[in-house]
């Protein structure tokens, strides 16, 4: 049996905004491909592991830019009635995540709730969805 630390090189530590409710920081692993390779599973759409690895590669993205382009740090958000957002880039950017490629507008109602809390300039949904499209308030 293994036993991974959170505070090893292979983890990224995702702080969050502090004047809000969540008080506890994102963990990400470097490679959430690992387990299920060991398991003989596949991580591709669809499955239960495409989730938490396409959201890790995109924080690693954002990770990477951070520290070679000077890019604003990353943290996320979580309002005191329960409002989400995975990924806070400095006061600017507003980032939620949805593997998939059919995205309701409810689904986006954290990214709503931070622009009018938080007054970010700009709320990013990536998703897997084939056209761009403008996303207005959750109906």
């Amino acid at each position: 049996m293994y036993s991974l630390s959170a505070s090893a090189p292979h983890c990224e530590r995702v702080p969050p905004v502090c004047e809000y409710a969540s008080e506890q920081p994102g963990h990400y692993f470097f490679d959430v491909g690992v387990v299920p390779w060991l398991q003989g599973r596949q991580v591709k759409p669809g499955t239960p592991e495409f989730g938490p690895a396409f959201e890790t590669w995109l924080l690693h993205e954002l990770v990477r830019h951070r520290d070679c382009a000077g890019g604003a740090p990353v943290s996320h958000w979580r309002s005191a009635s329960g409002f989400e957002v995975d990924f806070v880039l400095g006061d600017h950017t507003a980032i939620e995540v949805k593997p998939k490629e059919n995205v309701a507008r409810r689904e986006l109602r954290g990214l709503h709730a931070i622009a009018e809390e938080r007054r970010v300039k700009r709320t990013l949904p990536v998703s897997l969805e084939r056209r761009p499209r403008r996303t207005g308030p959750p109906s």
